[in-house]
């Protein structure tokens, strides 16, 4: 199926949570999740508005290296508002995959995780 203005995007999966409950599509570029971009969108059935902390929880996106993404989201931050709410280092001790959080200008959650450590652990 194609979507949006690119041929090359499209659905590459989909699934329903039940008569009107909702609907999920993964979207991107490739069937191949661990090399390509893609995006989960869920459709709430009867879900006229989104405010924060509810159904919202976050966007998250692989970099290669979470510490110099830190400081760049750091300077776009000091210049168009938003903070780091998790600072740069591993999720916990003896996992290696790395992240950093913040919050942007309108206060929505972003995750960039290091894309290397990842998808080593996501495959063991």
């Amino acid at each position: 199926m194609v979507v949006g203005d690119w041929p090359s995007e499209r659905t590459s999966s989909s699934r329903d949570g039940g008569v009107g409950v909702y609907t999920i599509g993964i979207v991107g570029y490739s069937d191949d999740q661990y090399t390509t971009t893609i995006l989960e969108l869920k459709y709430n059935f009867g879900v006229t508005e989104y405010t924060k902390g509810h159904a919202y929880f976050q966007v998250a996106i692989a970099t290669d290296d979470v510490y110099k993404s830190a400081e760049a989201v750091k300077i776009v931050a000091q210049e168009l508002g938003g903070k780091i709410i998790r600072r740069p280092g591993p999720i916990s001790p003896g996992i290696g995959t790395k992240m950093v959080s913040f919050l942007d200008q309108d206060g929505w959650k972003i995750v960039l995780g290091d894309n290397k450590y990842f998808l080593k652990e996501l495959n063991e």
